[in-house]
C-alpha cells in the first residue's frame, strides 16, 4: 500500500470552498486504478490531503488528479504549489470495529 500527502498552503475560507465539491472529489480519486481511500485535513494554514492507493503509481496519479480539480474549483488553493510527498506505507495500526 502506498501513500501521498499533499499540504496546500492557503485561507480556511478557500478550503471550505473546495468542500462543496465533495462529490467531484469521491469522483476524482474513485476513477483512479487501485485507489483506496482518501482524507483531507483542515489546519490553521490550509489543509492537507492523504490518499491510500495499492500501488506508488496510483499514488502519483491521485495526487495529480486532485491537483487539476482543486486548480479547477479552488484555484486559491493552488496558487502556491503543493507539498506532495507519496511513499510505501511501513506501518498500519486500525482500530478494531467493535470499539469504534
Amino acid at each position: 500500500m502506498f501513500a501521498s500527502v499533499q499540504k496546500y498552503t492557503a485561507a480556511t475560507t478557500h478550503v471550505d470552498r473546495l468542500l462543496k465539491s465533495r462529490n467531484e472529489i469521491e469522483e476524482t480519486v474513485n476513477q483512479v486504478p487501485g485507489f483506496l481511500s482518501i482524507y483531507l485535513l483542515k489546519i490553521p494554514e490550509g489543509m492537507t490531503i492523504l490518499t491510500l492507493c495499492k500501488s506508488k503509481e496510483s499514488a502519483e496519479e491521485s495526487a495529480r488528479s486532485l491537483l487539476t480539480l482543486i486548480k479547477d474549483r479552488a484555484l486559491e488553493l493552488a496558487k502556491t504549489p503543493p507539498q506532495i510527498s507519496t511513499g510505501e506505507v511501513a506501518f498500519q495500526v486500525s482500530a478494531l470495529e467493535a470499539h469504534i
